[in-house]
């Protein structure tokens, strides 16, 4: 088994949650015009794919925070962030990326007080934004 760096860890997760996120975007926006109706005007699909990626990743460095120690998730987070500060608006994404987080974390602790489901968080606030 060969051995990569956090750093290398964290770049090929973003390519691979853009590219993941790019292929399921036909069956999601399909989805979302059934369940809605045809109601649900995307008028830029690139920034809704966009979007997506950014929600999935803060999704995603929520699995970070439990598999590793907060040290090491500490720095495949920090990693995360300087790749996609690399490749896109900066100050947008990164910002993003700490807004679904807070939200996912936030909605972890009113579950337990009946309230909505992380997920369910999230995906509402990209259906706000597209």
């Amino acid at each position: 088994m060969a051995n990569i760096t956090e750093q290398k860890a964290a770049s090929q997760f973003v390519l691979y949650v853009t590219e993941e996120a790019k292929t399921a975007w036909p069956s999601i926006n399909k989805s979302l015009q059934s369940i809605l109706g045809g109601k649900c005007n995307i008028e830029n699909e690139e920034r809704a794919i966009f979007d997506l990626v950014l929600a999935v990743i803060s999704l995603e460095l929520q699995a970070v925070k439990n598999l590793f120690s907060k040290e090491q998730a500490g720095r495949i987070e920090k990693f995360v962030f300087e790749y996609v500060n690399s490749k896109t608006n900066a100050e947008y994404s990164i910002e993003e990326i700490k807004k679904y987080s807070l939200a996912y974390e936030e909605g972890l602790r009113d579950v337990l007080n009946g309230g909505e489901r992380p997920w369910d968080i999230l995906a509402g606030r990209l259906l706000e934004k597209w």
